[in-house]
């Protein structure tokens, strides 16, 4: 992550003020977001990710702030917001699955492993109408 800035109305070229690899930190539930002098922070709670340091700022006049975030930066920022584990509220906000990733998925199921109340269950999810529906009837027994 850098924090770079540049002057508003007398831009002198970017400076770079702050970065951090968000790699290396550790993610935090300390709802306070304490950190010490030489350790910055990357924080969750209530439902917000916050990045925290602390640095001896020496400038003069307004500048346009900017912070960039890099592939793994964001990756970071996701786990410190949604955790480690892919959940179906991400689908339900929008995101969709790969047809690579829906086959890796499919490809780790053992049928054999299954229940009967687990095959139904995936089935159950499925949005397409099932052509052949027919009745159900019980055995007969022999007398």
């Amino acid at each position: 992550m850098d924090v770079t800035l540049r002057g508003w109305s007398r831009d002198m070229g970017t400076k770079t003020i702050a970065s951090h690899d968000l790699r290396s930190f550790h993610i935090s539930d300390d709802a306070r977001k304490v950190i010490r002098r030489s350790t910055p922070g990357l924080f969750r709670s209530y439902g917000e990710v916050s990045v925290a340091w602390c640095q001896t700022l020496k400038s003069m006049g307004e500048y346009r702030m900017q912070i960039d975030f890099t592939k793994n930066d964001v990756l970071k920022l996701m786990k410190a917001s949604y955790g480690r584990e892919l959940d179906v509220d991400l689908l339900d906000k929008g995101f969709t699955l790969s047809e690579a990733l829906k086959k890796k998925v499919l490809s780790e199921i053992k049928i054999a492993d299954l229940t009967i109340g687990d095959l139904a269950k995936l089935g159950a999810g499925s949005s397409e109408p099932e052509s052949n529906t027919g009745s159900v009837s019980p055995l007969r027994r022999r007398q």
